[in-house]
């Protein structure tokens, strides 16, 4: 499976001033974002083997190809007249990101009622091209440095069929998020709000626990799953309303634990 997008032409204009005292004219912006877009390839193959195979009729096996690119381009001019005019630059985002990942899975059913299910997923990470632009005053321009990163996210899960009605399953991941080409270098800056990214911010690590459940009657089933969350670099997007102008600010918190319950029918 093959993706793209691509905003070709993207124009906003903003007056300085609240309506209706802009609809004559007056000072504004006007952003451009022509050039931001992305895209992602998938290839997937799957194979179970045959009796006369290694492990024939016990295995399910699938491998996988991904890849996605984004690219960000976020450049906004002064105007003399936000309705019809573009005077000097004002702020300039620009960054690119690819992730690129192999993974593999099997599904082995050892025994009659028992499924162990095994996969690993290997990534690359990079980051190029960052940089950041505000005319001021104070004027100011960043180029950031390319930036790579690798993570492995393995997983494994058991399941067992207590009975033609029940299904219990026990199951645990790791997994990795990077961070996005707009949270690393985005950015606003009006007279009412600023928005800061982070070109520095560390991926999210997450290692998920799980024990589900399931009972089931005819056409009707009821899942119950205990899990617990730990999330380590959790990336949040936070306002600060109490300044003006509000400023808001992404960044890594070191640590984000959820434990719940959660039940599902039908």
């Amino acid at each position: 499976m093959l993706t793209h997008y691509a905003m070709l032409k993207d124009l906003n204009r903003q007056a300085s001033l609240p309506q209706p005292q802009a609809l004559p004219g007056g000072a504004g912006s006007v952003t451009r974002r022509g050039g931001t877009g992305w895209h992602t390839l998938e290839v997937q193959a799957a194979y179970t083997p045959t009796a006369g195979d290694f492990g024939g009729g016990r295995h399910a096996l699938i491998f996988g190809l991904h890849r996605n690119a984004y690219k960000l381009e976020n450049i906004v001019h002064a105007a003399s007249d936000w309705r019809r005019t573009e005077t000097g630059l004002n702020q300039r985002y620009t960054g690119q990101t690819v992730i690129t990942a192999l993974y593999a899975q099997d599904a082995w059913r050892f025994a009659p009622d028992w499924l162990l299910t095994t996969g690993l997923r290997l990534e690359s990470f990079k980051a190029s091209k960052g940089s950041q632009y505000f005319a001021g005053p104070p004027a100011a321009q960043q180029v950031f440095a390319g930036r790579s990163l690798r993570a492995a996210s393995p997983k494994l899960s058991l399941a067992w069929t207590a009975a033609d009605d029940w299904l219990l399953r026990a199951s645990f991941g790791r997994g990795t998020r990077f961070p996005s080409v707009e949270e690393l270098f985005n950015g606003a800056k009006t007279g009412r709000s600023i928005t800061t990214s982070d070109p520095n911010l560390r991926p999210e690590v997450s290692r998920a626990f799980e024990l589900t459940a399931e009972k089931y009657w005819g056409e009707h089933w009821l899942r119950a799953s205990l899990f617990r969350d730990d999330v380590k670099d959790t990336i949040l997007r936070q306002t600060d309303v109490t300044v003006f102008p509000s400023v808001t600010r992404i960044s890594n918190v070191d640590r984000v634990l959820t434990n719940g319950l959660d039940m599902e029918s039908n």
